[in-house]
């Protein structure tokens, strides 16, 4: 280190040049991954997420922040325009209220996406999806009693899980005008299917009959 001669104002400052010693680097970074436009969802601890700990903090504290957690009559956790959900890998939220997650702009805009190992439980509250669903291996969707609707308004929307897992719904419905959305893997929903608007490409079963939609 080299110390030069002191400052002459008031605080009499010393000031230091510092001549590091160069230092090494890997070539690359190969192990990181980027989440662009995403609510990541993850615990430290045993106990699961809900959104309980997600309403102290959100977009009416800072506008960056893209969701809005309330409490109410049902709690709500609604993911603003221009971010999809993502429960991390071996991540466990409890769906403890309504959750919407709004129509998309871009392709990650209001798509839930399970990590792997994920769990998501639901309840009796509805989900509503404004763009695709997705699991990632070994990630399980707990459907409970609650109707999740589909309500995207544009094409290009799917449902799918790595290694054609099935996805096990309670009740669901299709409603975006303008909406199209493939299924990927197996679906089966428990309590009933309803395309009320839009197109759905693939196989659905509601546990009594396989609905064919082209």
């Amino acid at each position: 280190m080299t110390v030069t001669d002191a400052s002459t104002d008031d605080v009499n400052v010393g000031q230091f040049a510092l001549r590091p010693a160069p230092i090494s680097v890997a070539s690359g970074v190969y192990d990181m991954d980027l989440y662009q436009d995403r609510v990541i969802v993850r615990h430290e601890d045993v106990t699961p997420m809900d959104i309980a700990g997600l309403v102290h903090f959100d977009n009416t504290v800072d506008t960056d922040i893209p969701f809005i957690a309330a409490t109410g009559t049902p709690w709500t956790l609604d993911v603003l325009s221009g971010s999809g959900l993502m429960v991390w890998d071996a991540i466990r939220l409890c769906q403890t209220g309504k959750l919407i997650c709004k129509a998309p702009a871009l392709i990650q805009d209001g798509s839930p996406l399970l990590g792997t190992g994920a769990v998501y439980t639901a309840s009796t509250y509805p989900l509503t999806i404004g763009g695709s669903f997705f699991a990632r291996s070994g990630a399980t969707y707990t459907p409970a009693t609650s109707q999740v609707t589909f309500a995207a308004t544009t094409s290009g929307q799917s449902i799918g899980a790595i290694g054609g897992s099935t996805i096990t719904f309670n009740s669901l419905v299709f409603d975006g005008g303008g909406g199209e959305w493939n299924i990927q893997t197996p679906i089966v929903s428990q309590a009933g299917i309803t395309v009320a608007t839009g197109t759905v490409r693939g196989s659905i079963s509601d546990n009594r009959k396989w609905f064919i939609c082209w």
